[in-house]
Parts: structure tokens; sequence; C-alpha cells
């Protein structure tokens, strides 16, 4: 009898035919070949696409920075109009202001003058006829004005000089008065017929108190003795 005792190993292998080898091995290549084509090919034309695109809006984007340009010139004038109308409300203000100023003097000179005419026919002589002392904008500042007067239709003017004394408040001491350019305060000069009005700005020392001042009118032939005297009490 006979026996196989071998063994042997069998692998069965596929063999295609060469024209579907073929197929496998050209339509990658194929595939491959088309899209390097397109992207050749059709990136040209999207570019072309785009600048056309741009050429058509660049009118547009010509007219929209011609109206920014307009609307900044336009701001630009309407700002300077705006300055000015501001400059010319303040202007306007200031004018208001100064009137009505103008106007409460010229009424405070009319009350003046006003007794003036009633005193006319009073008994001759110079009088102080008004006295007003107030409190001014700056520290330990103060204004007056004063009005003089000259009764009995004068025939020669009235000569000699005013003197302005001030007091202080605690002690009654006399305080130095100085203008706005820190100078003592001297006596003023007098040469009227009818009527005088002086008014300026003095102030006094830090720390003291107004209490009083004396206003006192001396005639150029009696300088020593005042011819007359007023005194105004602020405390």
């Amino acid at each position: 009898m006979f026996s196989v005792s071998a063994k042997h190993d069998l692998k069965i292998r596929r063999n295609w035919p060469w024209p579907f080898r073929l197929v496998v091995i050209v339509l990658p290549l194929l595939v491959i070949a088309v899209l390097l084509w397109k992207n050749t090919h059709q990136t040209p034309a999207v570019e072309a696409v785009t600048q056309s695109m741009v050429a058509s809006e660049a009118p547009d984007i010509s007219r929209f920075q011609e109206q920014i340009s307009e609307l900044r010139k336009r701001n630009a004038m309407l700002e300077s109009e705006l300055a000015m109308q501001q400059g010319l409300e303040k202007e306007s203000r200031e004018q208001t202001r100064l009137l009505t100023e103008e106007n409460t003097q010229l009424k405070e000179e009319l009350t003046y003058l006003q007794k003036l005419v009633s005193d006319a026919t009073a008994e001759a002589g110079v009088r102080i006829q008004d006295v007003r002392v107030q409190p001014g904008k700056g520290n330990n500042e103060w204004t007056y004005r004063i009005l003089l007067v000259q009764g009995g239709n004068p025939k020669d003017d009235f000569e000699g000089e005013i003197r302005i004394t001030g007091y202080a408040d605690d002690d009654d001491k006399v305080l130095t008065m100085v203008d706005k350019e820190n100078i003592v305060i001297a006596p003023q000069s007098l040469k009227f017929k009818y009527y005088e009005r002086i008014e300026s700005v003095f102030r006094i020392p830090d720390g003291k108190k107004l209490g009083r001042i004396d206003v006192g009118v001396f005639k150029k032939d009696n300088m020593s003795e005042p011819f007359v005297i007023r005194t105004v009490s602020l405390s």
C-alpha cells in the first residue's frame, strides 16, 4: 500500500486581465490630470471675474469717497458757523451787560441831577449830597461814590480838595487805603461850579475790617480844617 506523508501549501492567485489592469493604472492618472487642468485654467477665470467685479464697483467707490469728502467739508463749515454764532452770542451778552450797567449809571446820574436841581435855590455853599460805600469784588476791596453839590446859584467855582479816611472796626485806628495799583490814596483836588461826582476803588490791609469812612471837603483858602465832613458807619 502506498501512503502520502508530505504536506504541500497551496496558494490561489487571481489572474487579472490586462485591460482591467490598464484601467486601474490609467484612471488615477486621468483624475490627477483633470485636477491639474482645472487648477491651471479656472483660476485665471476666477481672477478675471474678481477684477471685473472690482472694476464695476469702482465708480460707486469713487462716488462714496466724493460724498464723504463733501460731508467733511460741510461738517467743517457747520462747526465754523457754530463757533461764530457762539462768539456772537457771547459778545451780545457782554454788550447787554454793559448797556445794563450804563443804564443803571445814567439813572443814578439822573437822580443826582434831580437832587441838584431841587437844591439849586437852597442855601449857598458846598455840601456832601450823597456817599455810598460798598464791598468790591476782590479781597478787602471796597468801592465808593460821592456826590458834591454847590447850591444857591453859585457864580464862582468851588476850589479845594476831598480827603477820604478809613478807620478799623476793632480799634478805630486809621487804615492805610490803597488803589488798584497799590498806591496810597491821596487827597483829590476839586474844582466845580454846580456838582462833582467822585468814585473809585480802594483796598485795606489783610486781616482788618472797615468800621467807618470819613469824607472831608476842604476849601482852597483853608486846608487845615474841613469845610464840610460826613461820616459813614459800616459796622
